[in-house]
């Protein structure tokens, strides 16, 4: 279930003025309310903490944020590490400013998300942006003018609080706040500090068939430089086991500024995930553009690994 550059807080493409109609919206408040109210939750919970480790035999099921922009509402268990990385993410996106040809490419090679699992139900997280490179052209009456930034990308924390259905149930609910740092070079983010809150759930619909959705807001830094705005995010994602190693799953993504509601991004997202054993699991996928101001076409390759 991020890239981390393509999860959360999410990128956004090549702002494209037109107009769309806007998204319904759904807030994380009345989000959580309604979860809750789906069944009772399950009173299993064992004392494990991060100075007495879940034994390796009690471990949950491997549960990722990736590949997906959906994350999961299940923790790290208590004691143990969690290592997610995309290996390679590319992001293309063209667009037409009247007579001028924009062409945006966003390499980020190596962005991870490490976990730590405090508790039966809480872990904290860290996820970096080791090397992104973005090379941004415009032609315009036979000339072309082209920019090339690369460096050290964003340095991401956050937390996340199962409320319900860690072990049992068929539902499953949690908060996952997060703090982005102004840590890029060469003009690769804005240099403020961001902020935001998103609510995953997991519905278990067979034994097969699993119902992601997910529900947030976030602080951003405007592009000027001289402010921030509210944006919110919603997904949801469907996941199929194909086999007992093999998984796939499609998603729909969209993210709306309120004060620009014409202006949302919307991704329609699939991949397939491939389960080496119980703490290896390898995957790819690809997310496509849907609307005017979204990336056109976002491939990756990634893992996820814990201990």
């Amino acid at each position: 279930m991020l890239d981390w550059s393509n999860k959360w807080p999410p990128p956004r493409g090549i702002h494209r003025p037109d107009g769309r109609r806007r998204p319904s919206v759904l807030t994380p408040a009345g989000f959580v309310g309604a979860v809750l109210c789906l069944e009772p939750a399950p009173g299993r919970a064992e004392p494990w903490t991060l100075r007495n480790p879940a034994p390796r035999a009690h471990l949950r099921s491997l549960s990722t944020d990736r590949p997906d922009k959906t994350e999961t509402p299940f923790t790290v268990d208590a004691g143990h590490v969690q290592v997610e990385l995309d290996v390679f993410r590319y992001e293309h996106d063209r667009a037409m400013a009247g007579d001028v040809e924009q062409i945006r490419e966003e390499w980020s090679v190596g962005p991870v998300l490490a976990k730590l699992g405090i508790s039966h139900n809480f872990d904290f997280e860290l996820g970096s942006e080791p090397y992104l490179e973005i090379r941004e052209v415009a032609r315009a009456n036979g000339e072309t003018r082209e920019t090339l930034r690369q460096g050290f990308g964003h340095v991401t924390l956050r937390a996340k609080l199962n409320l319900r259905g860690n072990d049992d149930g068929r539902s499953a609910l949690a908060l996952l706040p997060f703090v982005q740092l102004p840590t890029t070079q060469d003009g690769l983010g804005r240099d403020v500090v961001e902020a935001g809150l998103a609510v995953p759930l997991s519905l278990t619909l067979t034994d097969r068939l699993e119902l992601g959705a997910q529900t947030g807001m976030q602080w951003m830094g405007d592009a000027e430089g001289c402010g921030h705005h509210f944006e919110l995010v919603n997904s949801i994602t469907l996941g199929i086991d194909l086999s007992s190693r093999f998984s796939g799953y499609v998603e729909f993504w969209v993210l709306l500024d309120p004060d620009e509601a014409d202006d949302w991004e919307g991704t329609f997202d699939f991949g397939l995930n491939f389960l080496v054993n119980d703490h290896l699991k390898l995957d790819a996928g690809l997310n496509v553009g849907v609307t005017e101001t979204a990336p056109d076409w976002n491939p990756f390759l990634g893992l996820s690994w814990r201990r």
